[in-house]
């Protein structure tokens, strides 16, 4: 995990809150397989604190992808619980 991001609540049921040191470029959500179930488009931004809210999906396993605007890509498993 890269010290510059950090993602909470995980697990997370309404929202998953992205803190990022940088700008975000693009944030996207995958299943497991690779599909997408949400995007940059989805987020809500105050400074280096960004929201994805996620109230609409399933309970399960996903992967967040967050690429900062230096460059740097960052991914990690995100549960969700209903």
């Amino acid at each position: 995990m890269q010290q510059h991001i950090k993602l909470f609540p995980n697990p997370a049921q309404e929202y998953i809150t992205i803190q990022a040191e940088h700008a975000l470029r693009s944030v996207t959500l995958t299943t497991i397989l690779g599909e997408v179930v949400s995007n940059a488009t989805e987020i809500q931004s105050t400074g280096t604190v960004h929201q994805l809210y996620c109230y609409t999906l399933p309970s399960g396993t996903y992967i967040l992808h967050v690429w900062q605007a230096d460059g740097t890509h960052y991914s990690e498993p995100v549960h969700i619980l209903r």
